[in-house]
């Protein structure tokens, strides 16, 4: 058995919250990771006006409270 496939073997009996945490760290140590995030945050800057900025705003900061406030 390879590396890889070793590896795959025990991500498939990991539950579904555990591999977000798995996944995050497996883009961290990617270099290329921090690349394309900016890469897609220059693409989008100024996208949206001012009234839709804020509007989505408000709606990232809702689903952030309700998602934080149902893991506790």
């Amino acid at each position: 058995m390879t590396v890889v496939e070793s590896i795959l073997r025990d991500l498939n009996e990991l539950p579904n919250r555990v591999l977000v945490d798995v996944a995050r760290y497996v883009h961290s140590l990617n270099p290329k990771s921090k690349e394309r995030r900016l890469s897609a945050l220059l693409a989008t800057a100024g996208c949206m006006d001012t009234d839709e900025g804020e509007s989505f705003e408000l709606a990232v900061k809702a689903e952030a409270n309700r998602v934080h406030g149902r893991l506790q």
